[in-house]
């Protein structure tokens, strides 16, 4: 069985998507786990000062409930970075969606998958070509990278808007 080149290029896409969210979990788990230890601790050595029920505890169940803060703050700061990462990855895709859309339909296409991955590669290329570096939102910021197609129909639209309030 062979895989098509399109299909193994989303493949290894998917891979370096999954590998990139893996070490951010990585990261937001080490933290979480660091600060969920150090605010458990604090409020069992506390409640060991405080309360005689806590100081008839046996310091297994003290490390358990310390156990217990340090893996809640492991998952909640590993999902922390990970919807943090989704939400810019989905807000990013979104602006060269929109953008690839404009230009595909200013050019007389229609704007499938197919064609805006397409006009995507030939951008990133283009963008490679003139040495910008960041890909960051303001590469995608409309007017700041469009192309001549969307350049002239908008000087057309300001045109005719400009005869029609003579």
């Amino acid at each position: 069985m062979s895989i098509s080149t399109n299909s193994s290029g989303r493949v290894r896409h998917g891979e370096e998507d999954a590998e990139v969210a893996y070490r951010l979990q990585v990261i937001g788990a080490r933290e979480g786990a660091i600060k969920g230890t150090l605010i458990a601790g604090s409020i069992i050595a506390l409640c060991h000062w405080r309360f005689p029920f806590m100081r008839r505890q046996t310091l297994a169940g003290k490390a358990f409930l310390t156990m217990w803060g340090t893996i809640f703050g492991m998952v909640t700061h590993a999902d922390h970075y990970l919807l943090s990462h989704e939400q810019e990855k989905r807000k990013s895709d979104e602006q060269w969606r929109n953008l690839a859309r404009r230009e595909l339909a200013a050019q007389g296409s229609v704007p499938s998958e197919t064609s805006m991955r397409k006009w995507k590669a030939t951008f990133d290329a283009a963008k490679a070509e003139t040495g910008q570096t960041h890909g960051g939102a303001e590469g995608l910021r409309p007017g700041a990278s469009e192309s001549p197609v969307l350049q002239a129909l908008e000087e057309n639209k300001a045109g005719h808007g400009e005869e029609s309030s003579e």
